[in-house]
């Protein structure tokens, strides 16, 4: 009797592991929606996928740019300021707390020599507007856009 208690014992803990296996995938497809606030997409509301919606500033944002064109079209990639931002020695001082908004798209910005930034180094321009896209990654761009304009 007590190898048939065993043996339903072993066999009940395979087919809860196996199960609980099975269930972890499901877990495992949606990621925590507070992980977007930690520097990867920033504030917005989350839509259907999960994932921060860009199109629209959060209402504590202020906008310091905004063009039609896209960030493609409208800056160019700053080869120095992006490898700052990737060994974390310039950064926004408060994710999206200015926002360049970029034909559709909304993105974290700063402002050269400014509290709105980070630089650790020293190596903005005072009133150049830098655009900040994958902030807090290894993968982080860093684009110039020009002059401030108020």
């Amino acid at each position: 009797m007590p190898r048939r208690q065993l043996a339903f014992g072993a066999a009940s803990l395979i087919a809860a592991l196996l199960l609980g296996a099975a269930g972890s995938e499901a877990q495992l497809s949606r990621t925590h929606p507070r992980h977007y606030g930690s520097g990867l997409g920033g504030p917005g509301d989350l839509n259907a996928r999960g994932l921060p919606d860009f199109r629209t500033p959060d209402p504590s944002s202020r906008v310091i740019m905004r063009r039609r064109r896209g960030l493609q079209d409208s800056g160019r990639p700053n080869q120095k300021m992006t490898q700052a931002c990737r060994a974390g020695e310039l950064r926004q001082a408060v994710d999206h707390r200015y926002v360049a908004v970029l034909g559709d798209k909304v993105y974290g910005a700063g402002i050269g020599n400014h509290g709105s930034l980070r630089d650790l180094k020293r190596i903005t321009q005072p009133g150049i507007v830098y655009v900040f896209v994958g902030q807090g990654t290894t993968n982080c761009r860093v684009y110039s856009m020009g002059a401030f304009q108020p």
